[in-house]
């Protein structure tokens, strides 16, 4: 489990066979051990080795399938982090690591001296969105500003711009995204109680 809160950016390296290898600073290499999962662009992803300054780890094919991880090449830079710790400060929220789809980036734009990011979802996202409400894009622990049908808002401040991929991000690029767990818990149980119809017209 995570919080949404980055360690700090990687680079990737290469694409593998059987998933990624990812360059990273000492003080997060050595905090990783074999089997233990870190967190890249917000996918939980298993550890195999981490030494000499390079992470690498499994990545399913339900992963390459559900997340913009396949889009990934050498070079690019992606968003880091370790797990939660038992007694770590909750500074975001909790973030599984579990990404539910991709998004598009539709609009970024400069407010002073932070950024309004606009971005396009599925219907299957977008129904568990609020404003006010928590999501995670790119494994980053935002709050949503406006949410509607198909799309959502979130403002990032300048900390986060600097210290995350963001600031690399364009219009028709695509993210990960997770929805806030509670979210989903909360639709379901509606969800199981509803008539058929009313069900139905939810999806």
């Amino acid at each position: 489990m995570f919080t949404g809160i980055i360690t700090e950016i990687g680079t990737v390296k290469k694409r593998t066979a059987s998933g990624l290898e990812v360059a990273a600073s000492p003080s997060i290499v050595r905090r990783l051990g074999l089997g233990e999962s870190v967190a890249v662009n917000g996918a939980c992803l298993t550890v195999t080795s981490a030494r000499a300054g390079t992470i690498k780890a499994d990545v399913m094919e339900e992963t390459w399938r559900k997340t913009m991880l396949g889009k990934l090449i050498s070079g690019k830079k992606v968003n880091l982090e370790l797990p939660l710790k038992a007694d770590s400060l909750i500074s975001g929220h909790f973030v599984h690591g579990h990404v539910d789809g991709v998004g598009k980036v539709s609009k970024v734009v400069k407010t002073g001296a932070s950024y309004l990011l606009t971005l396009e979802v599925p219907r299957e996202i977008s129904r568990h969105l609020v404003d006010k409400g928590s999501i995670a894009v790119n494994g980053i622990s935002l709050t949503i500003i406006r949410a509607s049908k198909n799309k959502f808002s979130v403002g990032i401040i300048p900390h986060t711009w600097r210290n995350t991929t963001l600031h690399e991000v364009k219009a028709g690029d695509t993210v990960n995204i997770e929805i806030d767990i509670l979210a989903k818990y909360a639709s379901k149980s509606l969800t199981a109680h509803l008539p058929a119809s009313l069900a139905y017209s939810r999806e």
